[in-house]
């Protein structure tokens, strides 16, 4: 059976029933409500919602995403010595600051639900506003973004993370995961079942703690459960309990959540995202690589989008008005030790379900959202893409308008340091950031 047998593509879906028909026949099916004292608009999606598909280059090649399989376990990894290659810099030890935790909080340990339940409006639990710092930075005062090209997975990751320093920085220490499982698609849709399992295998190498993947799914499943259906066509309850990991539906009634804002901040009276996204624990995201038909693209930044309660993030509510600067707000609640990009394949087009395929055959890895989706626009562009928003200039497109003007991270390409094992692809990317 093809993905066609299971879901449409989010472009497909809104080109097909249209704007505030489908968030209000959605919203009912999801059970969704505002909490009380949400701001609601009733406006429906921004103006990049009735977009056409962008272009697609003539030698473009789709593929159709393969069949499910089951994941496998990765073998033993062969670390292969890295070269030092880029235009402007020497890879340098990562700080000891990327070991410490930035955003203080209260660790929770939830329980682990075995079926995930449908989604329900949470009650806000209100905490006291987070003071958010700069990522850790490379000795220079730059941001290090490491990027492996790799044919093997495992391999790829294997040379990141040595790269990055490894993982000792979270020995002994609570971890949560968020993947992206935005609908029932294959990668680059969602997050590899093998990139999982890699990075679980390690952090229980580096004795870690307890380690919980969480995730609220997209809602392009057309199921009331979207995390549910989500799951189960990726076949996540049998992989944890496989890893013997966690996992957390951000849909649960138990889910327990903090609020937050600052100054300027684009959702109306505040935001709440799951405590513990805003614990002590160390904070990992898996992002993919791709086009976003709403958002432009979406690596670790968009990743956020899955933080909010559901009933501030259906296609029309305070979420998809002003979509770009609205997924972006939501990091300033939370900072992440470590970000780790699989960009073997992307979408160059279309996006975030499904769209022309191109095999970069990348792993990056960073811990500053900015320079790593900086990266990641390269990436698109340098694999071919010609999707409007990403013909401009990086740091002039929405997302990263907004990013720099809260100080989320890095402010200018110049900020960026590239390192990694493959000369001919870092002075590529370096070229392309440089020019803008």
């Amino acid at each position: 059976m093809d993905n066609s047998d299971k879901t449409i593509s989010r472009r497909d879906f809104i080109a097909v029933v249209g704007g505030a028909i489908v968030a209000t026949e959605l919203g009912v099916a999801c059970g969704e409500a505002a909490p009380p004292g949400a701001d609601v608009p009733t406006t429906g999606p921004t103006a990049a919602a009735a977009a056409g598909a962008p272009a697609v280059p003539p030698a473009a090649t789709t593929t159709t995403p393969a069949a499910p399989t089951a994941p496998a376990v990765p073998t033993t990894p062969a670390v292969t010595p890295m070269n030092t290659a880029t235009a402007s810099a020497t890879p340098t030890a990562p700080s000891a600051s990327a070991a410490a935790p930035t955003t203080p909080g209260s660790p929770t340990t939830p329980a682990t639900p075995t079926t995930p339940a449908a989604p329900q409006t949470p009650v806000t639990n209100p905490g006291t506003p987070t003071t958010m710092v700069t990522p850790p930075m490379a000795a220079n005062g730059k941001a290090k973004v490491i990027i492996i090209k790799a044919a093997d997975r495992k391999d790829g990751i294997m040379q990141a993370l040595t790269m990055f320093g490894g993982l000792g920085f979270a020995a002994g220490r609570d971890v949560i995961i968020k993947p992206n499982y935005n609908s029932t698609f294959e990668f680059p849709a969602t997050t590899h079942n093998d990139t999982l399992s890699i990075v679980v295998e390690q952090l229980k190498a580096a004795n870690a703690g307890k380690i919980t993947l969480g995730e609220s799914a997209g809602a392009t499943t057309f199921s009331a459960q979207p995390t549910q259906a989500v799951t189960q066509f990726k076949g996540t309850m049998d992989l944890v309990a496989k890893l013997g990991i966690d996992f957390v539906s951000f849909d649960e009634p138990s889910v327990e959540w903090d609020e937050f804002n600052f100054d300027g901040m684009t959702w109306a009276n505040g935001l709440a995202i799951p405590k513990l996204m805003r614990s002590d624990r160390v904070k990992i995201l898996l992002p993919c690589c791709k086009t976003h038909t709403l958002a432009d693209y979406t690596f670790s930044m968009k990743l956020a989008a899955g933080l909010p309660p559901r009933s501030r993030r259906g296609l029309v509510s305070d979420m998809h008005t002003d979509l770009h600067e609205k997924v972006v707000d939501i990091n300033k609640g939370f900072t992440p030790d470590l970000i780790l990009m699989d960009a073997l394949k992307c979408f160059i087009d279309g996006g975030p379900d499904s769209g022309t395929e191109r095999e970069p055959g990348l792993i990056v890895a960073a811990t500053d959202r900015v320079a790593l989706d900086a990266v990641g626009v390269a990436i698109l562009k340098h694999a071919g893409s010609t999707s409007a928003p990403i013909r401009g200039k990086i740091f002039e497109t929405r997302q990263m308008k907004r990013a720099v003007a809260i100080k989320l991270g890095i402010s200018t390409p110049d900020d960026i340091e590239l390192v990694g094992n493959d000369d001919t692809t870092l002075k590529a990317l370096r070229t392309i950031l440089d020019v803008g």
